[in-house]
């Protein structure tokens, strides 16, 4: 492994709200240990906000938001492409229905924005 690909996953880790959490924790205990309740009391505090913050919708729609500002669904015809890429979402594999039935309902609006975005985009 090189330098900047463990670099790479480091930050990788670290942006993983989950991560910083549990890291929070973990010198929480450390804190207890020393015999410093105080500071483990409030780094445990801050590690379930963060895992909480992190896990609700209204922070993930509040840190999309500019993103959705700035990148303005497509209204009109866009220019022709080659290809259409779907970005992954929820799927749990089921013999007896198929595939579109056993997508999540992101999946599935995603899956149905891409079939649209590639009849008005992708020739024949």
């Amino acid at each position: 492994m090189t330098v900047t690909g463990g670099l790479r996953q480091l930050v990788d880790a670290l942006a993983n709200p989950v991560v910083v959490a549990m890291l929070v924790v973990v010198v929480s205990m450390s804190f207890r240990a020393a015999r410093r309740p105080a500071i483990s009391r409030y780094l445990l505090v801050c590690a379930a906000l963060v895992g909480y913050l992190a896990s609700i919708p209204l922070v993930g729609d509040a840190l999309l938001r500019p993103l959705e500002r700035q990148y303005s669904p497509l209204r009109q015809t866009p220019t022709p492409a080659q290809y259409v890429v779907v970005l992954g979402s929820g799927y749990t594999p089921h013999d007896e229905i198929p595939i579109t039935a056993a997508l999540d309902s992101d999946g599935l609006a995603r899956v149905v924005e891409g079939v649209r975005l590639a009849r008005l985009t992708v020739g024949p």
